[in-house]
């Protein structure tokens, strides 16, 4: 019943829903991104370089966030049991999404271990073999 109730909200207010979702991953991700910035300048080690990191966060909190939703409520992800349908409901996505974005590097490990779970974990491939020149 929960989900012919969420696949109805999806189908009829899913651009308000992803907008409502990306913006609170954003937000999030924001806060996170500011709180490094601050102590960053606080301690006097702020680096000018990683602005084009801290311009990135907000998008990437509020993607994240959004494949999150998606994830979770297609029961692909079980972190949190979501409520019904309701006025609560919108409590429980708005809070899902800003802690997507506040700790997405978290978020991340987590899809990869169930990416892992799904399709098995890549031996051959990894990330350093492939960022690593074959000719040194």
């Amino acid at each position: 019943m929960q989900t012919a109730t969420v696949s109805s909200i999806c189908r009829f207010e899913h651009r308000s829903l992803l907008v409502f979702v990306f913006l609170f991953g954003a937000l999030g991700s924001t806060l996170a991104a500011s709180r490094i910035v601050v102590l960053a300048l606080r301690y006097k080690n702020y680096q000018s370089e990683k602005v084009a990191w801290q311009l990135l966060t907000p998008l990437h909190g509020g993607v994240l966030a959004v494949v999150g939703l998606y994830v979770v409520l297609g029961g692909l992800l079980a972190m949190v049991r979501s409520p019904a349908v309701g006025p609560e409901f919108g409590f429980f996505v708005g809070g899902f999404a800003f802690i997507v974005g506040f700790s997405s590097e978290l978020f991340v490990k987590r899809l990869i271990r169930a990416t892992e779970a799904l399709f098995g974990e890549q031996e051959d491939r990894s990330v350093d073999a492939v960022s690593h020149d074959p000719h040194d």
